[in-house]
């Protein structure tokens, strides 16, 4: 008990406020890291980057769409031509993520015509295995549309997940034959 309580003097976790958009509660991360803003306000990274190397460059600004945006929401307009026009298309889910709900992202995606058929046919079983770690979620793919769900995750998959984000992006890019890591890892 006082090594618990020792512990959460140390980490100043009682001077935080809880994050009520991210259940793993990492409030460091969100809104905007304290190096994001430094990081992507160099020279070097904007040319990198190739953005205009004037003006301040932040992770979120306000008035993006002061009016509102009217156009049709993505998995009504163009997600599916995405998916029907490239060899692999993935979407990975954080299951904590209390932003963009899971089970939000699996309604529209059953909802949703691609490979001219709606939905997946095949419940979302597989073992999604992130080396190192072991099972960390689910995942399906059909006709080019690969979901994975990860646990103990948010919609900053990376942030959370970094390992497991990094084999999806490997299969992504055609550089593996699944996201999952084989089990056991070699």
């Amino acid at each position: 008990m006082i090594l618990i309580i020792r512990l959460l003097l140390e980490s100043q976790i009682l001077d935080t406020p809880p994050s009520f958009w991210d259940v793993l509660d990492a409030p460091q991360r969100w809104p905007g890291m304290q190096g994001d803003a430094v990081y992507f306000n160099r020279e070097d990274v904007k040319q990198a980057l190739h953005v205009p190397t004037t003006g301040k460059w932040i992770e979120c600004s306000p008035g993006v769409f002061p009016d509102g945006d009217k156009s049709l929401p993505p998995a009504v307009s163009i997600l599916s031509s995405v998916i029907d026009r490239n060899k692999r298309s993935v979407i990975a889910s954080g299951q904590t993520d209390m932003v963009m709900i899971n089970q939000g992202t699996k309604l529209v995606l059953q909802n949703m015509t691609w490979g001219h058929d709606q939905g997946f046919r095949k419940p979302i079983n597989k073992d999604f295995i992130i080396a190192g770690q072991g099972s960390t979620g689910r995942f399906s793919t059909e006709r080019g549309l690969t979901l994975v769900e990860i646990e103990k995750a948010g919609h900053m998959v990376p942030q959370y997940q970094p390992r497991g984000a990094f084999q999806i992006l490997q299969f992504l890019l055609g550089q593996a034959e699944s996201p999952s890591a084989s089990w056991p890892s070699a």
